[in-house]
């Protein structure tokens, strides 16, 4: 009876999925419940985040960045910490073999699909940093659970790759969309940041998760991050012209952090001495930026409604920016986690594509990623050499006699044949027709009509560096080898284009919804 009612509910789980699967109002609804658990996850996080800081520093209704000063010096102490803290959860996770797949990287390599306990890590590199008052955001662990429960939720289904990709999208910008009361915000953060594109199919899953988990926020009693300032209202047309010279100094200002932060980072990887301590020894440098002037700590959501109300003068405000800066650079470059995630314009959005990396991208690129948006490349690294190959090749030996090959290769089998050594090993590519030359002994060599000897593929060659070998080796077909150089297929300039285009094709399909 237990097994019938087992059977039972499978059965029903396995319709119900082919259900959300074809089903556009099926999938806006797991759109929705994505979007409720990003929310949840998210408040959840800005607990634990604001825990620490109050267990650390002493801080209850008031933000950490928003403190006047630090009366009592030794609670500082809270950040070499929490970089012990960051020091001893790596060593918990030094058996890990492959880098931790973060939300951008998922969606643009990996179809959407992130393992849980990556998922996991990186949150909690994260809330312990923000926790421990390093200045960094937490707009990092939003993304990554909001998009890694949604890529949870969209395996369990088995959705299509698209699909998963925006449902992953959707979860990310819920994420950031509940922490900050912002639902636009977080849907427009999904479409740049983690999807890639804009596609009709894809607006109202990531708009509904964006809702649903700005309602859970407002349903939990959090406030939202409302900015409110006393300037004037009233705007003329110079006023935007201003607006824009704002944003295109603030896109160079991030460029130019970005720049920062990666100089930093390389020059603190070169150095063999700290090893592993390097988020000690970063929070022991933030110790003193944080004694002249709290709005250093934590990521400054405080420190900015703290300056709009009090209006500073404006060498209070450069100290500030100049201290915050270098307490960003030395956070991310020393080891913690976490994101430098601000608004920004439609000029500074093109400012950016001028340099060609979001700071999302660009540590992915660092690492030598060729990924420079969250856009689906993963059906680029697939189309290798390996996969593409034909396995039915003809090869001889290159001790074989003209009159031997003719025998073996008869005219009209094959157009080519594969000339390998003893071991295996390629020796290049003997055109059928040059070795049926009237003119030949049959007792001749085979080996000097050999071509290509010195052009071959590697099998993890992907169709970036496929296509271009064709085309300088002006060559219809070439042979895949092994990293030892053993031949282990051929495969055909027509067949490797042909497969190009298809995916192309899909792609496009897909983009708009119609796959």
């Amino acid at each position: 009876m237990r097994r019938s009612w087992s059977t039972l509910f499978w059965s029903l789980a396995i319709r119900q999925r082919r259900r959300l699967r074809e089903s556009e109002a099926a999938f806006i609804l797991l759109a929705i419940l994505a979007g409720v658990a990003a929310g949840l996850i998210t408040n959840l996080l800005q607990l634990m985040a604001h825990g620490i800081q109050e267990l650390l520093y002493g801080v209850s209704i008031n933000r950490l960045s928003a403190l006047g000063e630090i009366r009592h010096p030794w609670r500082l102490l809270g950040l070499p910490l929490g970089g012990l803290a960051l020091v001893l959860l790596a060593r918990l996770l030094r058996r890990r073999q492959r880098p931790l797949i973060d939300v951008v990287e998922a969606n643009a390599l990996h179809g959407g699909r992130i393992p849980m306990a990556d998922n996991l890590v990186i949150a909690g590199q994260t809330v312990l940093s923000n926790g421990a008052g390093a200045s960094v955001g937490l707009e990092a662990a939003y993304a990554q659970m909001g998009g890694g429960v949604a890529s949870l939720l969209g395996q369990w289904l088995k959705l299509r790759r698209n699909d998963l990709r925006t449902l992953v999208g959707a979860g990310a910008g819920a994420g950031v969309g509940a922490a900050f009361g912002a639902p636009l915000a977080g849907a427009f953060y999904a479409f740049e940041i983690v999807i890639g594109h804009y596609t009709p199919a894809a607006i109202a899953p990531v708009v509904a998760a964006a809702l649903s988990a700005a309602f859970v926020t407002r349903a939990l009693g959090v406030e939202p991050w409302l900015i409110a300032t006393t300037a004037d209202r009233i705007l003329g047309t110079a006023d935007y012209l201003l607006y824009a010279l704002l944003g295109l100094v603030c896109a160079g200002l991030g460029i130019l952090i970005m720049r920062m932060v990666t100089f930093a980072e390389l020059r603190v990887q070169g150095w063999t001495w700290p090893g592993r301590w390097r988020p000690v020894i970063g929070g022991m440098l933030l110790m003193p930026l944080a004694w002249l002037t709290p709005q250093t700590l934590s990521a400054g959501h405080g420190a900015l409604h703290l300056n709009l109300i009090l209006l500073p003068d404006w060498t209070v405000l450069l100290m500030i920016l100049c201290l915050k800066i270098a307490a960003s650079v030395i956070s991310l470059s020393f080891g913690f986690r976490g994101g430098l995630f601000f608004a920004s314009l439609f000029l500074g959005s093109v400012t950016r594509e001028m340099f060609g990396y979001s700071f999302s991208t660009w540590r992915l690129h660092l690492r030598g990623s060729t990924i420079r948006s969250p856009r689906d490349i993963g059906w680029v690294m697939n189309l290798t050499a390996g996969r593409m190959m034909r396995r039915d090749w003809v090869s001889v030996p290159d001790t074989m006699s003209v009159g031997q090959f003719r025998a073996l290769v008869p005219l009209g089998s094959a157009s080519k044949a594969i000339m390998i050594d003893g071991g295996g090993g390629y020796r290049g590519i003997v055109p059928t027709a040059a070795a049926y030359r009237p003119e030949l002994a049959e007792d001749a060599p085979i080996a000097p009509l050999a071509t290509m000897a010195d052009i071959s593929l590697r099998a993890d060659a992907d169709i970036r560096a496929i296509l271009p070998l064709f085309d300088k080796a002006a060559a219809d077909e070439l042979a895949v080898v092994d990293e030892s150089g053993l031949v282990l297929g051929v495969l055909t300039e027509k067949h490797a284009r042909r497969r190009y285009f298809e995916e192309i094709e899909s792609s496009q399909r897909a983009l708009f919804g119609e796959g």
